[in-house]
């Protein structure tokens, strides 16, 4: 399936167009005017597991998304639009990501902080860093206003808020003053470069995520993956991948899912 949608994908290439400059508080109105949709039924306990992968597209990303199409599971992707833009190729895996029925995309900013590594510097320019996440929302489906910082395990959404790095505080303050509609979300636990590479840190981050379904209250059985596609190098850590994902799928009752299936967001007219 993968293969063909990349096939079909390649024949229709074409350069993306200029981004006009949207100023702020326009960029918010728009943003209020999407439908947000209710999380799902407040009565469904069914424990689900939030698989994202961020900083795509990667040259590694076809091999993750056969492996996970191959699952049959729902995976998130928080993309960058300087990423899609680096190759007419880069542009037509995050197409075929954005095709795919069982994968959603999200909002991971369009730079990625690229200011030679000084995330002080991004982080200082409140404004800029919301303009750098409006910039990315072109490539997103309409009425997805979800987004994860770089770099930043930070929350805001109605039902959590997560206290921020210092260094974030302006840009939420800034959000709070627009009132602007966008969600925030960050993770519980992280795939590491190491859980990738070594059976024992897989089988670690098992237990990690069975202790935190099993203690937490029903309505609240929700636990968000950070990776990134890149760590997926190689056969084995293919293989790692496949081993978790198995496990979880045993007929225990746990979903894999879509981020704006989180209690307390669900937007887009896409979805």
């Amino acid at each position: 399936m993968i293969v063909k949608i990349l096939i079909g994908i390649n024949l229709m290439l074409a350069a993306c167009s200029e981004e006009s400059k949207v100023q702020i508080q326009e960029a918010v109105t728009l943003a209020s005017s999407k439908r947000i949709r209710p999380e799902r039924d407040s009565t469904d306990t069914t424990a689900r597991i939030y698989l994202t992968f961020d900083d795509g597209p990667y040259r590694t990303t076809p091999g993750l998304m056969q492996l996970l199409d191959q699952k049959k599971i729902r995976a998130n992707f928080f993309v960058i639009g300087a990423q899609i833009e680096r190759s007419a190729w880069h542009d037509s895996v995050f197409k075929a990501v954005k095709a795919h029925p069982n994968f959603s995309v999200y909002n991971h900013t369009y730079s990625h902080a690229i200011t030679h590594g000084r995330l002080r510097e991004y982080y200082r320019n409140a404004a800029g860093v919301w303009q750098d996440i409006q910039k990315n929302s072109v490539f997103l489906p309409e009425g997805v206003i979800i987004t994860r910082l770089p770099a930043m395990n930070t929350w805001r959404t109605p039902n959590r808020t997560r206290p921020a790095d210092k260094m974030v505080k302006p840009l939420l303050k800034l959000l709070d003053s627009l009132n602007a509609p966008e969600f925030i979300v960050g993770w519980n636990v992280e795939w590491t470069p190491e859980t990738s590479q070594r059976r024992s840190e897989m089988e670690r981050l098992i237990r990690q995520i069975e202790h935190q379904l099993s203690t937490a209250p029903k309505h609240m059985r929700d636990v968000v993956i950070l990776s990134h596609d890149y760590l997926y190098r190689t056969p084995e850590s293919l293989a790692l991948l496949s081993d978790f994902i198995d496990h979880f799928q045993k007929g225990n009752g746990i979903k894999f899912d879509w981020i704006h299936h989180l209690p307390g967001l669900s937007s887009g007219v896409g979805y």
